[in-house]
């Protein structure tokens, strides 16, 4: 993994700390929101706003449904710079 991808992780782990209420040591990499970390489907779509908003870009149509995870998440945003 490169240095990128390891700081767009350290920053999405930020995020999802904040929007659902969990500790850093609660979250994996692979950590899915629903199932691991107790998201609901509104907490997805906030989380997934505060991820375009954070990096600046819009998460591109038909991709946001394959985020489930952290590693999804940051895997979209590196690929997209």
């Amino acid at each position: 993994m490169d240095m990128v991808f390891l700081e767009t992780v350290e920053r999405i782990k930020k995020l999802v700390m904040e929007v659902l209420q969990v500790n850093e040591n609660e979250i994996k990499i692979e950590s899915r929101f629903i199932e691991d970390l107790g998201a609901d489907s509104a907490d997805r779509l906030t989380l997934l706003l505060a991820i375009e908003d954070e990096f600046g870009k819009a998460i591109p149509e038909g991709k946001e449904n394959s985020i489930c995870n952290v590693e999804q998440a940051a895997q979209i945003i590196t690929a997209m710079t």
